[in-house]
Order: structure tokens, then C-alpha cells, then sequence
């Protein structure tokens, strides 16, 4: 009669399953902490964007407050001048004097034009004095007689929100409206490049 032996593992055999698992583990270990830190990096980046965005969507808000208050200050100083008020004793003289634009609304305020003429003139002109006067605003007139204004609000991470807009009339009910509104990289001009082209509001009445 045979006898069957009974079978064992050595030492060595359950050392090296061991070994294999605590490898196991520990690989599991370290590509779970990776990816706990690739995932808080991003959420943290996006974070930063978000944060850096609406940031940059207040300062051009505050922007639009002190193009809209520069504006209203020269339809009310071109209706005062435009009325027969010296120009001297208008309430932004001090911005007008000594510059190039104040030529064009003395001469059509010497002339025979009507009051609507004048007014619109004297309220283009003067938009154009007082808005070149704010950090950051550039102005461009155009063919037709209209302004642009455009300026920048740095988004964070190399990138801006450019503004645009178109200035009203001396009669339009609103004072400026919103042509343009994109994020993009400040590495490329206004009009070049990828952009993102964002929400176009309009100035309060």
C-alpha cells in the first residue's frame, strides 16, 4: 500500500506571494495618489480661471461705469454749450482745454448750424476728450462719425477679456451699447488669434 505524501509550501514560496502583494498594493497605492494629485491640480487650476474670470468680468463692469459716467458729463456739457453756455463754464473745461478736438466745437458753435448739430458735434467731440482720459481706454472714430471705445481686463493665465463698444448719439436713448465682448490670449492682437466670444450687453437707461 502506497502512502501519499502530504504537500507543503516552503517559506520561500509564501515570502515571494508576499512580496507580490505588497507590491500589488503599494502600486495601487502610489497610481491612486497620482491621480488624487493630478485631479486636485486641475481642480485647482480651474478654480484659478474661474475666479480670475469673473475678477476680470468686475473690473471691466467698473470700466463701463466710468465710460458711461464720462459720457453722460459730455451730452450734459453739450447741451449746455450747444445752449449758448461759454465754454469756459462748462463742468469739464478743465479736460477740453488746450486740445485739438475743442477746434471742431468752436467752429460749429460759431456757425449757423441748428441745435441738434450743435449738440451732436459738441457731445462727440467731448465723449471723445473725456473717455481718452480714462487709463486703458482707447478711441477710434470711425468713417461714418461714430466712436468706438475699446479696452482690456486681464483674466489671469495670459489671458483677457477685450470690450467693445459703440458710443451713442447726442439723441439715442442709450448712451454706448456693446458690439464685442471675447476672451483672449493677451500673446495676440485684438482681432487676431483664437478667441472666445462672450455674452454682449448694453448700458442701463
Amino acid at each position: 500500500m502506497t502512502r501519499k505524501g502530504n504537500v507543503h509550501l516552503g517559506v520561500g514560496a509564501s515570502s515571494i506571494l508576499m512580496i507580490f502583494v505588497v507590491l500589488c498594493l503599494t502600486t495601487f497605492g502610489i497610481l491612486s495618489y497620482v491621480t488624487a494629485n493630478a485631479d486636485n491640480k486641475i481642480s485647482t487650476k480651474n478654480a484659478e480661471t474661474v475666479e480670475n474670470y469673473y475678477a476680470a468680468t468686475a473690473l471691466a463692469e467698473q470700466k463701463l461705469q466710468k465710460i458711461d459716467t464720462a459720457l453722460l458729463s459730455a451730452k450734459e456739457d453739450a447741451a449746455k454749450a450747444a445752449a449758448g453756455t461759454p465754454l469756459d463754464a462748462l463742468k469739464n473745461y478743465n479736460e477740453y482745454k488746450n486740445r485739438s478736438e475743442l477746434q471742431k466745437v468752436t467752429a460749429i458753435l460759431q456757425s449757423q448750424a441748428s441745435l441738434e448739430q450743435k449738440s451732436a458735434v459738441c457731445c462727440r467731440s467731448f465723449a471723445q476728450m473725456l473717455l481718452t482720459r480714462l487709463d486703458g481706454v482707447t478711441v477710434e472714430p470711425t468713417d461714418t462719425g461714430e466712436l468706438t471705445v475699446r479696452f482690456l481686463s486681464d483674466a489671469g493665465s495670459g489671458r483677457q477679456i477685450e470690450t467693445r463698444l459703440a458710443v451713442g448719439a447726442f439723441g439715442d436713448r442709450e448712451r454706448y451699447r456693446i458690439t464685442g465682448r471675447k476672451l483672449t490670449p493677451q500673446a495676440l492682437e485684438s482681432d487676431g488669434g483664437d478667441t472666445l466670444e462672450l455674452w454682449q450687453g448694453s448700458s442701463a437707461q
